[in-house]
């Protein structure tokens, strides 16, 4: 995986600023072609992108279409000699073209979202390994959050007790909102999107 990363990592870049440049520079007409399809039917809309086996060439999966809020990304074909999947660009057609947590989560290492409301386009890169490392933060206080609601339910069902663990509860989402702010600071670019 780590010299996968790497092949990707020169090709595509590791600055904030060079995933939104990138997919710009080598997917603009699928990008257009979801942000309008998006926009005429207010779901969100996407594809894979797709890499090469030795990582050296990158192409759009097929255009998919989700509802209003979501949409089943890996639904997305690759196109015949690019078997890997190396993340995902999808639509928020009403919201704003910030990834949501699950986005950060669930994409493999790159990730872009458009707005056709906002006219603007959000793309992360997790190919350093700082990046992965946060993600992985995130991922870990997701599931304990989670866990703890879950014994909150076990153990205080309908009880107006369980402080400790609702402070434990709240400390964790306080955490997690930090974690995610600094994740979109540090390793997100956003762009206005033509048209």
């Amino acid at each position: 995986m780590e010299a996968e990363v790497g092949n990707l990592s020169r090709r595509v870049g590791t600055g904030k600023e060079s995933a939104c440049s990138f997919v710009l520079l080598h997917l603009l007409n699928k990008v257009e072609e979801a942000v309008r399809v998006s926009r005429e039917r207010s779901r969100e809309a996407g594809f894979r992108i797709c890499a090469s086996p030795d990582f050296s060439r990158l192409a759009a999966g097929s255009l998919i279409m989700g509802d209003g809020t979501s949409i089943p990304i890996y639904q997305s074909q690759c196109p015949d000699g690019y078997p890997k999947t190396v993340g995902t660009f999808h639509t928020h057609p009403t919201a704003l073209s910030v990834p949501s947590p699950q986005d950060l989560t669930v994409e493999p290492l790159l990730g872009c979202i458009a707005s056709p409301a906002e006219g603007k386009m959000t793309c992360f890169s997790k190919l350093s390994p700082e990046a992965r490392r946060r993600v992985r933060k995130l991922e870990a206080l997701q599931s304990e959050y989670r866990e703890t609601e879950r014994m909150m339910d076990y153990l205080c069902p309908g009880k107006g007790g369980c402080l400790g663990l609702a402070s434990h509860l709240h400390r964790i989402w306080d955490e997690f909102a930090r974690e995610y702010l600094a994740f979109v600071r540090d390793y997100c670019c956003s762009t206005t999107l033509g048209g």
